[in-house]
């Protein structure tokens, strides 16, 4: 999974797609990471993850939330 950013900042346009599908896979790819390695600003925007921000309380949305929130994180900075 990666995070770009566009000409100011913003992440928006990086999810155009969150549905059920994406989050199963999404969940699948975490499952599998021992650590997600961020940039600062991506860390500052996305590092821990608010349900209430996703969308509707699905399982796999308690299960992403609960992944990313969970997993050891590692950030570098220029």
């Amino acid at each position: 999974m990666a995070f770009f950013e566009g000409p100011n900042g913003e992440l928006d346009w990086t999810f155009v797609v969150w549905d059920e599908e994406f989050q199963k896979y999404s969940n699948n790819e975490l499952r599998s990471m021992d650590a997600i390695l961020y940039g600062r600003v991506a860390y500052q925007k996305t590092a821990y993850q608010n349900v209430d921000e996703l969308g509707p309380e699905t399982q796999s949305t308690m299960e992403f939330v609960n992944n990313v929130n969970n997993t050891k994180k590692v950030v570098f900075s220029s």
